[in-house]
């Protein structure tokens, strides 16, 4: 018999409420995860998701630039966190992120 932890509890809740389209009960779980102490970049995009769908792009970009944080090599997560940068008017900065993964991307072509 496998036991379940309550993190992971919380995260198949998350995973239920997100494919019903639930956002505001999905984010709560994710939320309820961090408090437990539980982080990730998965974590914190999801959460960015969630606060997307809702129509919070400050939520949004807050969590997405914790995603980027653990995450630094997913350039998925910058794409959103730079669409959502640019949401809240911070074209600025998600301009350099576009440069920034630009960058990345061509270094890595040059590698191989």
């Amino acid at each position: 018999m496998r036991l379940i932890t309550l993190s992971q509890d919380l995260l198949a809740q998350f995973d239920y409420f997100y494919r019903c389209k639930d956002y505001p009960k999905a984010a709560e779980k994710l939320e309820q995860t961090l408090r437990r102490g539980k982080r990730s970049a998965n974590i914190y995009f999801n959460l960015a998701q969630c606060y997307e769908k809702m129509d919070k792009p400050q939520k949004a970009t807050r969590y997405y630039g914790l995603a980027v944080g653990y995450a630094p090599n997913q350039s998925n997560y910058w794409k959103h966190y730079a669409a959502a940068l640019e949401k809240v008017g911070n074209f600025e900065e998600a301009n350099g992120i576009l440069e920034y993964i630009s960058n990345i991307k061509n270094d890595w072509a040059a590698v191989s």
